[in-house]
């Protein structure tokens, strides 16, 4: 693990026999977001940020999030991998609004049904 420079070193020299897949290739085929979407029963809320380094924008598969009923999906502009900061001088943390907001959708769905 030293040794690896990028993500995918460390899903082939780690992640890969940790979770027992037989390659790198089983390992990323298997874990695709793309193909875990529609497998999602609950109400699941997924947040992206155009500026992740490690989930880039383009890679997110938004067409199978809107497929599934059970997603809500945020994406901002900022707020990098499980950052989510806003300002500059005094940065604070903007998990609870939209967090509560979900939650709140949930519970009136709950209660229409």
């Amino acid at each position: 693990m030293k040794q690896a420079k990028t993500m995918r070193d460390y899903s082939i020299n780690y992640l890969v026999y940790v979770y027992g897949y037989k390659d790198s290739e089983e390992y990323y085929r298997k874990t695709n977001l793309k193909y875990q979407i529609s497998k999602i029963s609950v109400p699941f809320l997924s947040w992206f940020t155009e500026d992740d380094p490690i989930v880039p924008i383009s890679s997110v598969p938004f067409d199978e999030y809107q497929k599934n009923t059970n997603t809500v999906t945020i994406v901002t502009e900022q707020g990098g991998h499980l950052g989510f900061y806003s300002g500059t001088l005094l940065p604070k943390r903007v998990l609870k609004e939209p967090l509560m907001n979900f939650f709140n959708l949930v519970e009136i769905l709950k209660e229409n049904k």
